[in-house]
């Protein structure tokens, strides 16, 4: 699991969810070896409308993750990302032996009585869960990014009420397709 994580704000079956994944995973392990996507599904005790996590879940919410990466991760795991959406928080994993996941889980789970939750693995060889699920869009990518602008000028000092320009371009491989456009 590396350190440089990021998160950003989607829709999953038509619904809003958050997204937080690990951007370096396959800096940290060897994608080929780690075969099987595993996952922890967590049942919310308190969603808000929207069926996203709320404040007063928060630590509960912590301590399960820190408590499944800590237990789960070691030299046969690795947590690579997350996804809290329709009162669910899922934990995403890549493994490479599958035969102990439920108990693992079942060990961490048992110190939160509370919690329902599913758990499961199956074979993702191409690791299809991360880099088409999980793993943001080119589109989300600009999210992510803009976010990051008002981040950094935020620490600035800048309060994010002054209007700016804003340019936008559009490169055309020809100028066939520069005039599809204009006539749309």
């Amino acid at each position: 699991m590396s350190k440089n994580w990021d998160f950003y704000h989607s829709k999953v079956d038509h619904k809003p969810a958050y997204i937080f994944f690990d951007l370096e995973i396959s800096k940290e392990v060897d994608l080929s070896e780690y075969t099987y996507m595993a996952y922890v599904r967590l049942y919310l005790l308190a969603p808000n409308g929207d069926g996203l996590s709320t404040n007063e879940e928060y630590e509960n919410l912590c301590d399960i993750e820190d408590s499944l990466e800590n237990k789960l991760i070691e030299n046969k795991s690795a947590y690579v990302g997350r996804n809290t959406s329709d009162g669910c928080r899922d934990f995403y994993f890549y493994i490479i032996d599958p035969s102990d996941w439920q108990q693992k889980v079942k060990l961490v789970m048992n110190d939160f009585p509370d919690y329902e939750y599913d758990a499961g693995e199956r074979e993702d060889k191409n690791w299809d869960t991360y880099f088409n699920f999980i793993y943001p869009s080119t589109r989300d990518w600009e999210t992510i990014k803009s976010r990051h602008v008002c981040d950094d000028l935020t620490k600035e000092g800048d309060l994010l009420t002054k209007e700016r320009e804003i340019d936008h371009w559009i490169y055309f491989k020809n100028v066939l397709n520069r005039e599809a456009l204009r006539k749309r």
